[in-house]
């Protein structure tokens, strides 16, 4: 991911709130940012990418579980956001 989808995307998971999400929060954050992606049969893999993408960038902490890049594409169940807001959607639908 770019750096503008990279923000895209933290953005939709700070809108939805709390520290902590649980999967089929992030899987709809991820198609609310990315709808195009939503039909592709390269979702699960896509969505894995972007999750290891913010893990790495300390956007996000993966709790008690580790998805580790592997053939198989594996899933966390939930996700926690780290305290400090790097980028945010405003009203208009741009992101800050």
């Amino acid at each position: 991911m770019d750096d503008k989808h990279t923000k895209a995307f933290e953005a939709a998971l700070r809108d939805l709130g709390g520290p902590r999400l649980r999967l089929a929060q992030v899987v709809r954050a991820y198609q609310q940012t990315f709808p195009a992606d939503a039909m592709r049969p390269d979702m699960r893999q896509r969505l894995h990418d972007a999750i290891l993408e913010l893990c790495q960038a300390g956007i996000i902490v993966l709790p008690d579980e580790e998805v580790a890049e592997a053939q198989t594409v594996t899933l966390p169940s939930a996700i926690e956001i780290t305290a400090s807001a790097h980028f945010v959607a405003n009203g208009s639908g741009q992101i800050n």
